[in-house]
């Protein structure tokens, strides 16, 4: 697994901009939340982590309440996401063994990104069907990323204990994610706070696991020396 020239800078640009978006992207977020007027009348005002799903922060209104400057901040901070993960994606299928996969990945990781985007692009009080239809395609294409990751990748970028690592807290949110839906479903629990907090949790091991795959970038960097030319 031997880096040319130019996909060393390549890698290490995307590293660069993966830690920049998990910085920028929480403080975007904080910001959001900040600007958030809240959705009732009463002593419940600003943002609630237990009550209210990360898409009310992109909503135009909050209530009776305008959100335009929450809306902008939080539905700006999704594109940049996105725009983000497009080149994520494109500088992590280097890593994968099989040319069909690595292909597979830069195609999957588009439309993710993409997708991420057009969260932001349809606020869920004006789009709600579109905005439901692509927070849809994030998780599925997401999915399909982490698992071609996870499977396909150069053993000299990620080892066995990493994948099998990140593969057991991933295993774990979701079968916690799969008991508090049926637990809400049978009237058990509440959805508010369980829901809204399982989506946060996700949110924050997405960004986790970017951050670490950044800090193997900058590892087989220096680990792989480069060839001696930039082509193929």
């Amino acid at each position: 697994m031997t880096l040319t020239e130019q996909e060393r800078r390549q890698v290490l640009r995307a590293r660069a901009l993966t830690w920049a978006g998990i910085v920028a992207t929480g403080v975007f977020l904080l910001a959001a939340m900040l600007w958030f007027p809240g959705e009732g009348r009463g002593i419940q005002r600003g943002y609630s982590f237990g009550r209210h799903f990360l898409s009310a922060m992109g909503k135009t209104r909050a209530g009776l309440s305008d959100n335009t400057v929450s809306c902008l901040i939080f539905n700006g901070t999704l594109i940049m996401v996105g725009t983000i993960l497009v080149m994520f994606w494109k500088t992590r299928a280097t890593f994968l063994t099989q040319p069909t996969a690595r292909t597979t990945l830069r195609n999957c990781g588009l439309t993710m990104g993409l997708a991420m985007a057009g969260i932001g692009l349809t606020p869920y009080d004006i789009f709600p069907h579109i905005h439901n239809l692509m927070t849809y395609a994030v998780i599925i294409f997401g999915v399909i990323c982490f698992c071609l990751c996870l499977f396909g990748s150069h053993q000299e970028f990620e080892s066995v204990h990493s994948k099998v690592g990140w593969l057991a807290i991933v295993i774990v949110a979701g079968a916690a994610q799969g008991l508090f839906v049926v637990l809400v479903s049978k009237g058990m629990i509440s959805s508010r706070p369980a829901l809204p907090l399982m989506q946060k949790l996700f949110v924050l091991l997405l960004a986790l696991w970017a951050g670490w795959q950044g800090f193997l970038f900058g590892r087989v960097c220096r680990m792989r020396p480069a060839a001696a030319h930039s082509g193929g």
